[in-house]
């Protein structure tokens, strides 16, 4: 059905977008080989969110119909993706 394709499309653009938005910080801090400028509390604060984020989406989408709403595959995907690159930053 088209709304359904256009949801994927949306989602998986959705995904795209947030996750790209990530890498700039780990190129540099990686080629000033330092973290100076870098919030603690907002990298420490986004690790505890897409963790919980994380936790949230994998239990939404492995048991469908607990939780209110649809957990979607590219909604899983990201929240994993996103808590993986934290994992990097603060590393």
């Amino acid at each position: 059905d088209f709304l359904q394709v256009l949801s994927h499309i949306i989602g998986w653009t959705y995904f795209t977008a947030w996750s790209v938005s990530f890498y700039p910080q780990i190129f540099i801090n990686k080629s000033l080989k330092s973290t100076q400028g870098l919030s603690l509390n907002f990298t420490v604060l986004n690790f505890t969110g897409f963790l919980a984020y994380s936790l949230y989406s994998l239990w939404g989408y492995l048991t469908p119909g607990v939780l209110p709403g649809h957990v979607a595959l590219q909604d899983l995907a990201f929240a994993i993706h996103a808590f993986f690159l934290t994992t990097i930053v603060i590393c």
